[in-house]
């Protein structure tokens, strides 16, 4: 998604990184070939700080994409774990639970959850 955005959106400063929690560095080396990951410590005490600041904290907070503005405050927490971003995987404006055909028999928008996040990190960067 970096990448794409980088392509579609090269005048919008839009930086995709990880923050991995003190304790779970095993299996760190993976992840960092395709993403930015900062290492939480103790003195920055990331973790726990964005967590203080999360509008809608989860049950799954590991599987948590916040999205921050340009002082660093989070403006949309989007759940990986509610919203799986696989292909033909989708929401509902109002609902989770529906499915695509039941999403549009009501009269609602179906959104596919990779270009609805997307989107999110364009508006938030976008003056």
């Amino acid at each position: 998604m970096q990448a794409e955005l980088q392509t579609e959106f090269p005048s919008l400063n839009i930086t995709i990184l990880g923050v991995n929690q003190i304790g779970y560095e095993a299996g760190m080396s993976s992840i960092t070939d395709t993403l930015p990951v900062v290492q939480d410590n103790t003195t920055d005490d990331i973790w726990n700080t964005w967590h203080a600041l999360s509008p809608e904290p989860s049950s799954s907070p590991w599987r948590e994409v916040h999205i921050l503005d340009e002082g660093n405050e989070i403006i949309h927490t989007f759940s990986l774990t509610t919203h799986n971003l696989a292909p033909g995987n989708g929401f509902c404006t109002d609902s989770v639970s529906m499915d695509q055909a039941t999403c549009q028999g009501a009269g609602e928008t179906w959104h596919l959850n990779y270009e609805y996040l997307k989107q999110l990190f364009v508006d938030a960067a976008t003056p």
